[in-house]
């Protein structure tokens, strides 16, 4: 029976679990010798895992080890089926034909059909869904089954980001059906049919996975993966350095430790996440382009990438992942020239005065960078934006909440002057709720309250062109432009590093996270 408590046995659990799995002795002490148990480290726990309902990263990420969509994103970040083998898309891109894979099973043995698929895409477009997700298929108009492994969806009218809103894992109808999931979790609702099945999870600890030995795709080389909690950094580097943990995904003084050591091996992960200083538009003088633009000339980016991200990160231009097919590559960059940024000031009306103080309309100007203390990155970024920002004269401070805090007050209450976030991904061309105008409301993603009518045009028909070459082409204009006008202040790309001891061996890349490929994971 599955259950999630806090239990400060951990190590005697753990080896009762294993020892419950195999009939040989292991414990996670001797994982290094031990070719059968995979065990990697994360600093924060899952919240929860039904994917319908995966609202951050880690637990998008062990979701989908448990759950499988239609699609999935390769390493390159081009859709590929995963669940379907293949589909036609038809009427302009009103209707989509999906064919399903014949040999997928449930991990409770039972056959996965198109009824799975009908039902998980009723869930999210049902009145009384919750789930984030559901924005995605909000423009569904039918969806039925043709036959067992046929599924037909029909759509109001066409939806550029078709493929990729099929990447969400879908759900076994036989079990959700008869079941309340919109709360608690429970071993009998976590059914999927991915490469991995839910043995235990110890909140704090640890979540024990072990191989779907009827997974359709490529399975794991180890029998059992344990996914050990351990918040902290420094636990986490000696339980790494001794053995007891296979693979970490390193922070940058995990790093500095790490790669003078020679000890082990590094994977270079995809980009992830990128880091901006975002200002409040609602403000006249940050509405004004030539401000933005000033801004970005004044921010020494290359210094603060050596001092903070060192080799973890790149400088970025938009909002665009670099190696995305629609990315633009000669997007405008803003290279560090303070008399340049002070000429642009000068153009709307701010002076210097003899004390070095930036004066606008008489009075010295400043304002607040707002971040979330828990990311000790964004808090040096922010202290060194505040350095340079002083060197033109502008006083800036630093406004440090938890993450709640902060959430509803820069989302819910727009109650800041600027703010300095890292945020993921999306991996998805269409950035709508991010800029178009339509989302600068209470509540939305738009909380910088961007408004441009070109932007918002080139949204609106992105959305609903089904071609990728025009696709393309439209979404590198738009990249174009919100780099140009500086909609944001564009700093950083992450690209994490991953460690693992000699004996571990991946085929092929690691991917965009520590978890995308595990099943091409070995343990010599």
């Amino acid at each position: 029976m599955f259950h999630k408590v806090k239990d400060v046995f951990f190590i005697a659990i753990l080896i009762i679990v294993v020892l419950s799995l195999c009939d040989c002795e292991m414990s996670h002490n001797k994982s290094k010798n031990d070719k059968d148990t995979l065990i990697v480290a994360v600093s924060v726990e899952p919240k929860r895992l039904n994917p319908l309902y995966v609202s951050d990263s880690i637990s998008h990420h062990v979701s989908s080890l448990i759950f499988r969509g239609l699609t999935r994103l390769k390493d390159d970040l081009i859709i590929e089926g995963d669940l379907a083998t293949h589909w036609q898309i038809r009427d302009g891109g009103k209707e989509v034909v999906f064919h399903l894979r014949r040999d997928v099973l449930w991990h409770d043995m039972k056959p996965f059909t198109a009824e799975d698929v009908v039902f998980t895409c009723g869930l999210l477009t049902s009145k009384e869904s919750t789930s984030a997700y559901s924005q995605r298929f909000d423009t569904v108009k039918e969806i039925k089954a043709i036959d067992p492994f046929t599924v037909l969806v029909r759509y109001k009218k066409p939806y550029g980001s078709v493929l990729e809103s099929w990447t969400i894992g879908i759900l076994p109808k036989h079990i959700y059906s008869a079941m309340d999931f919109t709360t608690s979790e429970t071993i009998g609702q976590l059914i999927g049919n991915g490469p991995f099945k839910i043995h235990e999870w110890i909140s704090g600890q640890g979540i024990y996975l072990i191989r779907n030995e009827h997974f359709y795709g490529q399975k794991p080389s180890y029998k059992r993966l344990l996914i050990r909690i351990i918040p902290d950094e420094t636990t986490q580097t000696f339980e790494f350095k001794k053995g007891n943990v296979d693979a970490i995904e390193l922070t940058i003084n995990q790093y500095n430790t790490l790669i003078t050591d020679g000890k082990y091996n590094l994977y270079r992960l995809g980009p992830s996440r990128w880091v901006f200083l975002g200002l409040n538009l609602r403000d006249d003088v940050f509405k004004d382009t030539r401000f933005r633009k000033a801004l970005s000339h004044a921010i020494n980016k290359k210094r603060i990438l050596q001092v903070v991200y060192q080799d973890l990160a790149r400088l970025s231009n938009g909002p665009y992942p670099s190696n995305a097919w629609y990315s633009n590559s000669h997007a405008p960059t803003y290279d560090y020239d303070k008399e340049k940024a002070l000429s642009l000031l000068n153009d709307i009306g701010f002076y210097k005065d003899r004390e070095g103080r930036l004066i606008k309309d008489g009075i010295a100007f400043g304002f607040d960078i707002t971040t979330n203390y828990e990311n000790k990155d964004n808090l040096k970024v922010a202290q060194l934006i505040q350095q340079d920002l002083k060197e033109i004269g502008i006083e800036v401070g630093i406004r440090l909440y938890e993450w709640q805090t902060f959430r509803h007050r820069i989302i819910e209450d727009g109650a800041f002057q600027s703010v300095l976030l890292s945020r993921m991904y999306l991996f998805d061309p269409d950035v709508s709720q991010l800029w178009h105008s339509r989302e600068a409301k209470k509540g939305g993603w738009n909380f910088l309250h961007y408004k441009n009518d070109e932007v918002d045009r080139l949204l609106d028909n992105g959305a609903h062109t089904i071609d990728k070459t025009r696709r393309q082409k439209i979404y590198q204009e738009l990249h174009f432009i919100l780099a140009r006008e500086q909609g944001c202040i564009f700093l950083f790309e992450i690209q994490g590093v991953v460690a693992t001891h000699k004996n571990i061996r991946i085929d092929g890349n690691i991917g965009i996270s520590l978890f995308d490929n595990l099943n091409r994971w070995h343990k010599d």
